[in-house]
C-alpha cells in the first residue's frame, strides 16, 4: 500500500455525498469465531472519512470491540462499501462535534447526543 491515506470517496461519490443516508450497515467478525455480524447504525460525518456512530453500550459493544482488531469492519452506505478500522472518541471537542452532527441529522428523534457514547470510524474506499 502506499504512504498516502486514501479518501473515502469511491469514484465521484464521496462521504459528503452520502450524508442524506439515515443508515449505514456495519459488518464486523468475531473476535474469536470469526463469525460475520451486521448492524445497522445511524451516523453522521463528513469528507474527511471518518463516520461518528453512537454506541449504546460504548466500547464494549460487540460490533465496537470487533471493529478496533486488526480485521476492522466493512461499512456500506447507500450502496456504496467501505473498509473501516474503529477507536473510542473521547471527551473533547472531537466528541462534541460529533455529538451535535448526529443530533443535527437525527433532530427529529430524542437522544442524550452529548452524553452518549460515541464510536469513530475511518473509511477507506473499498
Amino acid at each position: 500500500m502506499s504512504g498516502h491515506t486514501p479518501r473515502a470517496d469511491a469514484g465521484s461519490v464521496t462521504l459528503h455525498d452520502l450524508q442524506r443516508q439515515r443508515e449505514a450497515t456495519i459488518t464486523t467478525w468475531g473476535r474469536r469465531t470469526g463469525v460475520e455480524h451486521r448492524v445497522v447504525v445511524w451516523w453522521a460525518g463528513g469528507d474527511d472519512g471518518t463516520i461518528y456512530v453512537m454506541a449504546g453500550y460504548g466500547p464494549r459493544t460487540d460490533w465496537a470491540k470487533n471493529s478496533m482488531t486488526e480485521r476492522g469492519a466493512q461499512v456500506r452506505i447507500g450502496g456504496r462499501r467501505f473498509t473501516a478500522r474503529a477507536r473510542v472518541v473521547e471527551r473533547g471537542p472531537e466528541h462534541t462535534g460529533a455529538a451535535r452532527a448526529l443530533g443535527r441529522k437525527y433532530a427529529p428523534y430524542p437522544g442524550d447526543w452529548e452524553n452518549g457514547h460515541i464510536i469513530a470510524l475511518a473509511l477507506t474506499g473499498a
